[in-house]
């Protein structure tokens, strides 16, 4: 027969006994969101409309870019992969503020350790 008590009581919310629990102790507390001020819900939701307005750009420098290569237009070209490198570079931005944003913190603390 199997034992569903530690299945019960993790639905329940808890845990029998002395049961390892890998969630103790874990920081940032994020249940429920943890303790979310207004300029981190401020700060996520203008990183989260930067993404969108990243994949917009880069889908429209992608089409303008297959279009100057269809129809030839070496102008066009040039223009079109020019939007598309600045897309790449501002995409890595977007993606490498979250370490950024962390190495500034621990700096300000003093350091990881």
């Amino acid at each position: 027969m199997i034992d569903l008590t530690w299945v019960t009581g993790v639905v329940h919310g808890h845990l029998p006994g002395d049961q390892f629990n890998p969630w103790n102790g874990v920081t940032p507390d994020l249940g429920p969101f943890g303790t979310l001020t207004a300029w981190k819900v401020a700060l996520g939701v203008v990183w989260a409309g930067a993404f969108i307005y990243s994949a917009f750009r880069g889908i429209s420098a992608v089409v303008c870019l297959m279009r100057a290569h269809r129809n030839r237009y070496s102008e066009g070209w040039a223009q079109a992969l020019e939007d598309l490198q600045k897309w790449a570079i501002g995409l890595v931005a977007l993606v490498a503020m979250p370490g950024l944003w962390v190495a500034v913190a621990l700096l300000g603390k003093g350091g990881a350790g």
